[in-house]
């Protein structure tokens, strides 16, 4: 994708007056300057994971269009600039076929993400004699292993991941019969709401979404180690009951599927920066080992390497919103 011409850029600012050069990227909103190659050297603030996240992102679509030539040599991150140009340009060309890799022409880089698709950029090679290369590609910054991500994906609390006799069993609905009230006897301002209301909300993100909710976030803090006591006992006996239910089929599809042809293009910001590659080995249905902990499931591949675990967790605060599986990899 073009950007505008730096020399152009830094010409007109200079008219005006001395600033620093900025660039344009055309799919990020507005201008940034050149020390945001920053971002692939620090961490940010929590808050800002997602707007940082973002612009890594946009550098990563369109840095291969740059012509590095055209920033200032006095300019000081322009090293850092070039520097990361070629070695995403050389993980990129690792994930393809050795026979071809000599001969790729042009690397085209569109951003995808988002929910409609379980991967960050379709990267399409033009190579020569031969058709169209695609790869998909998962962006992951500050790891240089799948092992050392939280996870790849998340399921929500559903019917399809624990059932017995062809009977989904949810965690929530667990937790809403055997420990809400014990949890509740903890805050006399609290009072019960009707378990359909209660089931119909549980999943969603948005305390607002009703009133019951909103009290239980904003009186969190009353009782809270008894409170959390409850909330890990509850996930305990869960698991200890249902892990020999676990929808086996359901998790192969769910994990399977979205990883079969992706690359995890990671990035570890320790030294000058290195990006690595790998791939979610496919969960074996029918040669497979299940354990469990107090709050996970650990699925073991018997004949190919893999181990997949199932945390559950309640991603909105303890107790209030969202139970869901979060699972991880590790070799």
């Amino acid at each position: 994708m073009a950007l505008e011409n730096f020399k152009d850029i830094e010409n007109a600012l200079n008219e005006v007056e001395k600033k620093p050069l900025k660039i344009v990227f055309l799919d990020f909103i507005g201008p940034f300057e050149t020390s945001n190659i920053l971002k692939f050297k620090t961490r940010g603030k929590k808050a800002e994971n997602d707007s940082d996240n973002k612009l890594r992102e946009s550098i990563l679509e369109q840095i291969l269009d740059l012509n590095l030539d055209d920033i200032p040599d006095d300019d000081e991150y322009k090293k850092d600039w070039i520097d990361l140009k070629t070695k995403w340009k050389d993980i990129l060309i690792s994930i393809i076929p050795e026979k071809f890799r000599n001969k790729v022409q042009e690397i085209n880089i569109k951003q995808k993400g988002g929910r409609t698709h379980n991967y960050d950029f379709l990267v399409e090679y033009d190579v020569e004699e031969c058709k169209k290369i695609l790869r998909k590609v998962e962006f992951k910054f500050n790891c240089k292993e799948l092992k050392d991500l939280p996870q790849f994906i998340q399921l929500p609390d559903s019917s399809d991941i624990i059932r017995v006799k062809n009977k989904g069993v949810l965690y929530s609905e667990f937790y809403f019969d055997k420990y809400l009230e014990d949890y509740l006897k903890l805050d006399k301002r609290l009072d019960i709401i009707e378990k359909s209301e209660y089931l119909k909300h549980i999943k969603k993100v948005d305390r607002s979404c009703h009133p019951f909710f909103e009290k239980l976030y904003k009186n969190y803090e009353n009782n809270k180690k008894a409170k959390e006591d409850i909330i890990n006992k509850s996930i305990k006996d869960f698991i200890e009951k249902y892990n020999e239910n676990l929808n086996i089929d359901y998790l192969f599809d769910k994990i399977n599927e979205p990883q079969k042809d992706k690359y995890y293009i990671m990035f570890s910001n320790h030294g000058s920066g290195i990006f690595c590659v790998d791939k979610i080995p496919l969960l074996d249905k029918d040669n497979h080992m299940i354990t469990y902990t107090k709050n996970t499931i650990v699925i073991d591949n018997v004949k190919s390497k893999g181990r997949y675990k199932l945390l559950l967790r309640w991603k909105n605060r303890l107790g209030v919103l969202n139970p869901a599986w979060q699972i991880s990899y590790s070799p």
